[in-house]
């Protein structure tokens, strides 16, 4: 996907639980007000109308008794495992475990819902190996059952966890139990997501294929995320602001999870219109073809305001905080190439599993390279404008960055790196 401001290519350790939509995004001037459309769903910003989202329940809510394993069947590598887990407001429930002496191995059915994976020793050794379908293996170092991490939606196969001695690998599903936003249908929009709040959203009936909501806010940068699932093939997606229409392109087959998690795109609200904002989200059959009447389509749209960004890394905008892997993190510090250079490369903060926020922009022709203990990663990118990508650096003697190459690259090129820990 393009954005309005750069085109921001984005690297995500579970990018294949991620909708590609093949979807454009067209950089216009935010003037017209937008026609009324046949079965829209308005809301206020900064409120949700009853018709179109219910109110979100607390985080805090309980797993109901039916659904908590007994004690018993939780006691894994000497250690009980939690009946839950919470995971950016949304809460899982124990579901399955497996143990072993060194080697543990679970196998996951593909689902529509994500899950959380947790883990034990049994000795005093905490450090494990977690080998996941399509991932290099990750080392991690955590107290028994004291940490997660995230298997998306329609991901799955057969996860195994090695380490010292008795070893156990836990398994958590979602549960009903929903964050603080706006909900219905089993869709949620989160009130915060990373520094960003909530400021507007419109969530259709199954079956609707055109919402919008109306709404004002001061100008300034919005940032739009959406949702749209079950709808039948050849479905084209469309997004408006302002009656100027900034998002087109075919697919419709989203998971219905936590859409504002999964990213979106960056508008400006000018100065004239910044009394009055029309978001508005319709699916047609084909480009240029009627509505779609399809009673199992869900769509969704809200927009938030930006989280305030602490500064410009390589054309790209470094927020104090970001989500990964189901987590919170918070940034360190940033660091930038010297004038001329084509590589940079980071270590890991000491002792400390990182998360580095990999930046490029003013490149010029050629191609810009992932790096990982200074060897290539698994991100290449056409150079040429600004992007992005996130790769997490192991606790101990390890580091990444990016290397750029080409013959008709710019002499003042932009490389950058933020470094992230986790918040929790």
């Amino acid at each position: 996907m393009s954005s309005i401001d750069d085109l921001r290519s984005t690297l995500e350790r579970h990018a294949d639980g991620l909708a590609d939509h093949d979807l454009h995004v067209r950089p216009v001037a935010v003037r017209a007000r937008v026609r009324a459309v046949r079965r829209r769903r308005r809301s206020v910003l900064g409120g949700v109308a009853a018709a179109v989202v219910a109110a979100a329940v607390a985080t805090t809510l309980a797993v109901g008794a039916d659904r908590s394993a007994p004690v018993a069947d939780r006691t894994l590598a000497g250690h009980v495992a939690p009946a839950s887990l919470t995971s950016l407001g949304y809460t899982y429930a124990f579901d399955r475990a497996r143990q072993g002496d060194g080697r543990a191995v679970l196998d996951l059915p593909e689902s529509e819902r994500p899950r959380l994976l947790s883990w034990a020793t049994e000795g005093t050794d905490d450090r494990v190996v977690l080998r996941a379908p399509g991932e290099e293996p990750r080392v991690l170092e955590a107290d028994d059952f004291g940490d997660f991490t995230f298997v998306p939606p329609r991901s799955g196969g057969r996860f195994t966890l090695t380490g010292t001695g008795p070893v156990a690998l836990a398994a958590y599903d979602l549960t009903d139990a929903v964050p603080a936003g706006a909900t219905a249908y089993g869709v949620t929009f989160r009130d915060e997501v990373a520094g960003q709040r909530l400021a507007g959203v419109a969530i259709g009936d199954p079956g609707d294929a055109d919402v919008a909501f109306v709404g004002s806010r001061d100008a300034g940068p919005i940032q739009v995320s959406y949702v749209c699932a079950g709808g039948p093939k050849g479905a084209w997606i469309h997004i408006s602001q302002n009656g100027e229409q900034l998002v087109f392109g075919g697919g419709c087959d989203d998971p219905l999870f936590d859409p504002a998690g999964r990213g979106g795109y960056g508008s400006t609200l000018g100065r004239s219109d910044a009394s009055d904002l029309t978001l508005r989200m319709w699916v047609t059959d084909g480009e240029h073809g009627p509505v779609v009447e399809d009673p199992d389509l869900r769509i969704g749209v809200a927009a938030y305001t930006p989280a305030p960004a602490v500064e410009k890394l390589a054309g790209t905008a470094v927020a104090r905080t970001v989500e990964h892997d189901g987590h919170l993190w918070t940034l360190v510090d940033t660091t930038s190439n010297e004038p001329g250079a084509r590589t940079l490369e980071v270590a890991g903060v000491d002792g400390r599993e990182t998360l580095a926020v990999l930046a490029f922009g003013r490149t010029g022709r050629g191609v810009v390279r992932t790096l990982a203990d200074g060897r290539p990663g698994a991100g290449t990118f056409a150079a040429g404008g600004s992007g992005s990508t996130e790769q997490l650096i192991p606790a101990g003697d390890h580091t990444v960055g990016l290397r750029a190459t080409g013959a008709r690259l710019r002499p003042d090129l932009r490389l950058g790196v933020a470094r992230y820990v986790r918040a929790e």
